[in-house]
């Protein structure tokens, strides 16, 4: 090795590296990792087998799939190789970074982390070796950041040109920090994967789990062949984003006992609230049009400030997006989409009501985020969720089954409110980051994510005014001048024609959403005090109909601590368990005009459209 490293240096007179100085540096990395598999191999000739990782060289050809090349890349045994079959991360420099490392090179390894990240649901760290000079170095990237641990020097004698200066530096290290070192290497290299950067061993793959455990003490192991009638059968991954930093959460199809469900991987701070204790709350509420749950629990309870969930959970099918946006393009398929889109509206807004009288309000509500399967509606991905003031009795019991404090995950959560959701579909209030959130705020996500959906039955959302990309702040004066103008507002969002029920529907909607007696009030949503939106019973009754209507229950909108007093009266009738139509009969008296006709629907709307027909 003295007589390899000696090759190894940058040019003296311009400073730039020699070609091949780099590869030369990873033949000797490449040498000792070969020596001492030799060596191992001679010592102990019957272990089998002698390493359960793979070397590949990446300086000139990509990792399969992407266009990225680090130096090398540790695979896993009999794996195809691709960014899902990553063990480790090799990047090579011809300097020494002993000190602080520049943030470019910080980077380029923080983005093959994140290409590891993405691909691989069973991560819990992403370790990447830094080979520079001589040096060798283990970094190992978490959500949290990056954490630094020298192996120490691998060469005997190593001869370069300063990182930071032009003067010519020989090392020479001796032969015990030299194997130092390089037992360090062999250590890390002959972890398996749970041990090593990963919550199973994934070492031949996984294509069944087993889950076990209590919801706070959770576990999962690799299922063998006598296990799979308990366990779960992996299937293709639900590509979604996922981001390195806050939430991050894995999509998975799969089957439990011939059903066909979903699994689901999170990653959250530990301080927020859990996804699977959201659904307990929700199922204790008997809250309808949510995902039924096979098993739920916490894998790793805190990792350097983050928690690992996972859920099984019923397979809801595809997002109205992507239905809509599948099925759009055929004209024979429209009526049966704003059937769809009817459904959607009614079932979405009924369990969004049954929510929050629950207890829970949603705050993510999207064209993402609720789900068609068989003319089934479901709202799905409640991992945003918060817990209202006004909690049920249970509650309590809940955070400690899920380890977690009930009045810290309040308080972090509530600070979150004006920063939570899907920026597309967030209401204007929440894009001027105002915090107190209500129910108002995800009934104006939903009429945002129809209209989304309805968008596909035309041109799409593409180009359309209301779903343009914009800054926060921006995006909130934006959405009040399309929605000022009651006549136009479906254009604006990319619906150039839907039917009369449909319309109806969408025109109720607005009216509770930027109406009061018959007025705009979108100046108004921009108070940071309060939303002053009003609960209107007969409004509501035009957006689910009247059987639904019939069998919800009033829903307080905020804590009714802060409530006016006309409002705060209209909604106590919660604890007497009286029916919306019970509520309003005996809490409202019919108003009447100069003619004593009741008003309609007209009345309360603003100029409507022509040929859109409204239920006196």
């Amino acid at each position: 090795m003295p007589g390899f490293s000696k090759g190894v240096f940058r040019n003296t007179k311009t400073g730039k590296k020699t070609p091949g100085s780099e590869n030369n540096l990873m033949a000797l990395f490449n040498l000792a990792v070969n020596n001492m598999t030799c060596a191992n191999f001679d010592a102990y000739p019957l272990a089998q087998p002698t390493t359960i990782y793979e070397y590949e060289d990446h300086q000139s050809i990509p990792i399969k799939g992407t266009d990225m090349k680090p130096d090398g890349v540790f695979y896993y045994s009999n794996a195809r190789k691709s960014a899902n079959s990553i063990h480790f991360i090799v990047e090579a420099k011809i300097g020494s970074y002993t000190n602080e490392l520049p943030s470019i090179i910080l980077g380029e390894m923080a983005q093959y982390a994140g290409l590891v990240w993405r691909d691989q649901p069973t991560r819990v760290f992403v370790p990447v070796l830094f080979v520079h000079g001589p040096n060798l170095d283990l970094f190992l990237f978490s959500r949290s950041g990056y954490y630094r641990v020298e192996l120490g020097v691998f060469l005997h004698e190593f001869v370069a040109v300063s990182a930071f200066t032009s003067a010519l530096l020989t090392t020479r290290t001796s032969a015990i920090d030299v194997s130092y070192c390089l037992r360090n290497l062999w250590f890390f290299l002959h972890l398996p994967p749970h041990r090593f950067g990963h919550f199973v061993d994934v070492t031949n793959g996984y294509e069944f789990l087993l889950f076990a455990g209590a919801a706070g003490t959770a576990n999962v192991k690799v299922a063998t062949a006598e296990d799979h009638d308990m366990s779960v059968k992996l299937g293709s991954r639900i590509k979604r984003n996922v981001p390195i930093h806050r939430r991050a959460a894995f999509l998975l199809k799969g089957t439990l006992q011939d059903k066909a469900v979903v699994i689901k991987f999170s990653w959250t701070p530990t301080d927020r609230l859990p996804e699977g204790a959201v659904y307990e709350v929700l199922s204790r509420g008997k809250v309808e049009g949510i995902p039924q749950i096979y098993s739920s629990g916490i894998l790793i309870k805190d990792f350097l400030g983050y928690r690992l969930e996972y859920l099984v959970m019923e397979d809801c099918g595809e997002s109205i997006g992507e239905y809509f946006m599948r099925c759009g393009e055929k004209p024979s398929n429209a009526e049966h989409l704003y059937k769809c889109a009817s459904a959607a509206i009614k079932q979405t807004a009924t369990s969004l009501i049954l929510a929050q009288k629950a207890g829970v309000l949603h705050r993510d509500i999207s064209a993402g985020n609720i789900a068609i399967r068989d003319g089934k509606v479901t709202v799905i991905d409640w991992g945003y969720a918060k817990i209202l003031h006004k909690v049920p009795n249970q509650f309590t019991g809940i955070a400690s089954k899920w380890g977690f404090d009930p009045d810290n995950v309040q308080s972090v959560e509530k600070m979150h409110d004006g920063i939570t959701g899907t920026p597309l579909f967030m209401g204007i209030r929440v894009l001027r980051c105002l915090l107190t959130r209500s129910l108002m705020d995800d009934m104006e996500s939903l009429f945002y994510a129809i209209l989304f959906a309805l968008s596909y039955l035309s041109n799409g959302p593409d180009g359309c005014p209301g779903f343009e990309l914009r800054e926060n702040n921006t995006a909130a004066f934006s959405k009040i001048g399309l929605v000022s103008n009651h006549q136009m507002y479906l254009g604006f969002f990319g619906v150039k024609s839907c039917p009369d029920d449909i319309a109806a529907q969408l025109d109720a909607l607005y009216s509770l959403l930027f109406c009061s007696n018959g007025q705009f009030i979108g100046g108004e949503l921009l108070r940071e005090d309060r939303d002053i939106r009003s609960w209107d019973m007969g409004i509501i009754r035009e957006i689910l109909g009247d059987e639904l209507h019939k069998r919800l229950y009033v829903p307080s909108i905020d804590s009714t601590d802060t409530m006016p007093k006309h409002l705060k009266r209209k909604y106590e009738s919660v604890s007497s368990g009286k029916s919306l139509l019970e509520t309003q009969s005996k809490k409202r008296k019919p108003t009447r005009n100069k003619e004593n006709k009741a008003p309609t629907a007209d009345a309360r709307m603003l100029r409507p459209r022509k040929g859109v027909k409204y239920t006196k």
